[in-house]
C-alpha cells in the first residue's frame, strides 16, 4: 500500500487559516487522492474522496464536488469492472 501523502497534507491544511491557503498544494493534495484512488488498494483515498473536507478543498479550487464525485464514480466503476473482468480472465 502507497503512503497516504494526501491525507497527512490535508492534516497540515487543516492548520492553515483559509486566507494562506496555497490553490496548488490544495491541487496536489487532491490530486495525490485521485490517483491513489485508481490504485486496487485505493478504497480509503476513495472514502476520503467523498468525504466533506474533500468536498470543501474543491469548493475552495472552485469546482463542484457532487460534479466531480459523479465522474469519479464513474471511472472508479470503470477500474473495478475491469479488474472483476481481469480476475476471470486468469481463473479461466
Amino acid at each position: 500500500m502507497r503512503d497516504s501523502t494526501y491525507l497527512d497534507a490535508s492534516r497540515d491544511l487543516a492548520k492553515i487559516p483559509e486566507t494562506q491557503s496555497d490553490r496548488d498544494l490544495i491541487a496536489l493534495v487532491l490530486l495525490q487522492a485521485v490517483e491513489e484512488s485508481f490504485c486496487p488498494d485505493g478504497e480509503k483515498a476513495r472514502q476520503w474522496l467523498r468525504g466533506s473536507f474533500a468536498g470543501a478543498l474543491l469548493v475552495l479550487l472552485d469546482i463542484s464536488p457532487q460534479a466531480a464525485l459523479d465522474r469519479l464514480e464513474k471511472k472508479w466503476s470503470r477500474i473495478d469492472l475491469e479488474a472483476v473482468f481481469q480476475t476471470r480472465q486468469v481463473i479461466h
